[in-house]
């Protein structure tokens, strides 16, 4: 399976992957970033259930903290 992946494609063996799946591989927790896939921003609570299929677009933003000094 391919999926793009914040714009690189990247290659999988499984036939479907989960989201959270595809976050922990990436080292992200689903309550520290925001989630589109195929252009359709996906609510926190779907996140988990979410599965992803060949060809899928998603994009992962990452929340960080900072501020004026």
């Amino acid at each position: 399976m391919n999926l793009i992946i914040n714009g690189k494609t990247e290659n999988f063996d499984q036939l479907t992957l989960r989201l959270e799946e595809l976050l922990q591989l990436h080292s992200l927790v689903p309550e520290a970033v925001a989630v589109e896939v195929n252009a359709r921003v996906l609510p926190r609570a779907e996140i988990r259930q979410a599965l992803l299929n060949d060809g899928d677009r998603v994009e992962i933003v990452r929340f960080v903290g900072g501020g004026s000094q």
